[in-house]
């Protein structure tokens, strides 16, 4: 099997192609979230967190 030896630069331009599609893809991954959703949210933590913090 033949094995392909890339120049740096071709490595580098490779990283930040990569680099940008995952740059491109955040928008799609990130959920906005309403206030009641980040309440709720900080609520639980609070309660999970609590026990611990007032021993």
């Amino acid at each position: 099997m033949e094995q392909t030896v890339l120049t740096n630069h071709q490595q580098t331009v490779l990283k930040l192609v990569a680099k940008v599609r995952r740059v491109e893809a955040l928008p799609r991954m990130i959920k906005p979230l309403d206030k009641d959703e980040l309440r709720r949210f900080f609520t639980e933590e609070v309660k999970k967190l609590s026990p611990s913090i007032f021993l």
